[in-house]
């Protein structure tokens, strides 16, 4: 009797539990995967390309999916690459690597299909503030846009809706106008300025010759 008093009256050490950790990572379409203790390449994995890690088998993996496929960023990445191939077909191909490093059609066919073009919307071609959205000089251009377009495209039309985010880009290339614009003008003044100059040193070394 005495030793079980002395146990109860003894205090006990704790015991520790240990609970896994697990990490959460989120994205805002293809939804949330637990892991414990995901590795950087994991990380890296995530964060670039969610959709290899997501799967298709789940019930929530095959609403990531079709919100993905039927986002309008996606479908709009889809025609562009039929553009550019419509337009190399219509210009005869690829055109030399001089010509056009980003491997496309030659610059007159992306200016007829209606590439940006700061005079001729100075001039009235507004229209060209939309359609240079969905013109690529060549591949190399058009896939740096599409892989940037349908990782971030998608998050911001999830995030805000779809009309703004097609807004501010339409809002974005009228600001690339606009600077190319001011860029313009502040390249005739530069060249007047140097062109004054220089007639004004010819004059002067006549000047001096003569004198």
């Amino acid at each position: 009797m005495a030793l079980q008093a002395a146990e109860l009256q003894s205090p006990q050490a704790p015991v520790e539990v240990r609970v896994p950790v697990q990490y959460a990572m989120v994205d805002p379409v293809w939804g949330e995967i637990v892991r414990e203790k995901p590795s950087p390449g994991v990380k890296c994995c995530f964060a670039c390309c969610p959709c290899c890690m997501v799967g298709c088998r789940t019930p929530e993996a095959q609403r990531a999916w079709r919100r993905f496929l039927l986002s309008v960023a996606f479908l709009l990445s889809v025609v562009q690459v039929l553009i550019l191939i419509v337009t190399i077909i219509l210009d005869g191909g690829f055109v030399s690597y001089e010509m056009n490093p980003m491997l496309g059609p030659h610059y007159h066919r992306l200016d007829a299909a209606g590439a940006k073009n700061a005079a001729k919307i100075a001039r009235g071609e507004v229209w060209r503030l939309a359609s240079a959205t969905m013109l690529h000089a060549g591949w190399i251009h058009l896939v740096g846009n599409v892989l940037v377009q349908i990782r971030a495209g998608v998050q911001l039309e999830f995030i805000w809706g779809t009309p703004v985010q097609h807004r501010k880009g339409c809002m974005g290339s009228a600001q690339r106008v606009s600077t190319s614009r001011v860029t313009n003008v502040i390249m005739l003044v530069l060249m007047h300025r140097r062109t004054t100059i220089s007639v004004y040193q010819d004059q002067v070394g006549i000047k001096m010759i003569n004198g």
